[in-house]
């Protein structure tokens, strides 16, 4: 007992403690944005810097220091085939790749679209990281006329649809 105190203090001390209880859970965040005044679909993805670190040495086949080229290429792809819009019709909206930030914790993708037509229902897959952490959870708020829909995405989980009321 008295060595597992003595580690912990020394932890404590040593700031080891910091990075063993920093984001214990899996989980992306989305935010779609339906611009009526500039005839867009905006798209924000917040992920994990350490989580996409992870799933780039996992699936990206790269080994040593990760560079921006191999970050950019990478997420573009995995993005791109792991997140989709529909629009009412059922067809699959072209979302163009705009670019990423990051900081030390977090990494913002962008996407956009023009907006296809009156748009009165919105169908959204997001399967990001849900072959890599089983027990991800992808949150995503689809916003229009200020108005927001939240919609909760878990491994396994198909299409969901978005209705708005004509407007």
């Amino acid at each position: 007992m008295r060595k597992l105190s003595l580690f912990l203090v020394l932890s404590c001390l040593l700031g080891l403690s910091g990075p063993a209880l920093a984001h214990r859970f899996a989980a992306s965040f989305t935010v779609v944005d339906i611009r009526m005044d500039k005839n867009a679909l905006q798209v924000t993805h917040r992920l994990f810097t350490h989580d996409v670190e992870d799933l780039i040495r996992t699936h990206g086949n790269v080994s040593g220091e990760l560079s921006d080229k191999h970050i950019s290429a990478f997420l573009k792809d995995y993005v791109g085939g792991k997140f989709a819009l529909y629009d009412g019709d059922g067809n699959q909206i072209d979302l163009a790749w705009v670019g990423y930030e990051y900081s030390v914790e977090d990494i913002h993708v962008y996407q956009e679209a023009p907006l296809p037509g009156r748009l009165e229902k919105l169908g959204v897959i997001d399967r990001i990281l849900t072959e890599t952490f089983p027990d991800q959870v992808n949150r995503v708020n689809v916003e229009k006329d200020n108005k927001v829909h939240t919609l909760v995405f878990r491994k396994g989980d198909g299409l969901k649809i978005v209705g708005f009321d004509g407007k």
